[in-house]
């Protein structure tokens, strides 16, 4: 357990497998370059109910409002759960090889396009809704997996630690804004 004056920052993680090409310098600094064929990008919660977390957590419920963040009046993307059948994403919490809050990782066929990846957050983690529990020292799920489909969305990491593509998580954080600028990037992608 930390005190609130120790912060501890954890880093956010993106792969995407192969590089994308095609984009312009005054993009290249906060987006990937890369659109989904389909407008709807589906994600499935699969085995998170293990992870640590307060009473104010719901790791799969809290996963739409992470979402959310990524859709805006103007854009036709639509990043949505399914509960059955198949997924294409599937989000997970995991224990090997943890160097920080979650990853990203996203797969493309030879035409360019994206067609699956999945999401990891790690479980190792003590998980809060930073914005209700403030009284304990936890991470903030719906800033870190808000973060990580902001990479499904195509966008890169900022250096402004207070939107939710900065690229560290520290404990008590509740970054979850996106900047306009971005907002612009995925209008006129999607």
């Amino acid at each position: 357990m930390y005190n609130k004056n120790t912060k501890i920052m954890l880093s956010l993680v993106a792969v995407t497998v192969l590089t994308t090409v095609g984009m312009s310098e005054a993009e290249a600094t906060n987006w990937n370059g890369h659109v989904w064929d389909n407008d709807n990008v589906r994600y499935d919660c699969v085995s998170v109910s293990g992870i640590t977390k307060t009473s104010n957590v719901d790791p799969c419920g809290d996963l739409n409002d992470a979402s959310n963040l990524w859709e805006f009046s103007g854009s036709t993307l639509d990043i949505d759960g399914v509960t059955s059948g198949s997924y294409e994403i599937p989000v997970y919490a995991w224990t090997s090889g943890v160097s920080g809050a979650g990853k990203t990782v996203l797969y493309w066929n030879g035409a360019g396009d994206y067609y699956t990846g999945y999401i990891a957050m790690n479980k190792n983690l003590s998980w809060e809704d930073s914005n209700v529990d403030t009284s304990s020292d936890g991470y903030d799920w719906i800033t870190a997996t808000g973060h990580e489909f902001g990479h499904v969305a195509g966008v890169s990491h900022y250096s402004n630690q207070y939107y939710v593509m900065y690229s560290t998580l520290g404990e008590n954080d509740a970054n979850r804004f996106v900047t306009t600028h971005t907002k612009n990037h995925i209008t006129g992608n999607y």
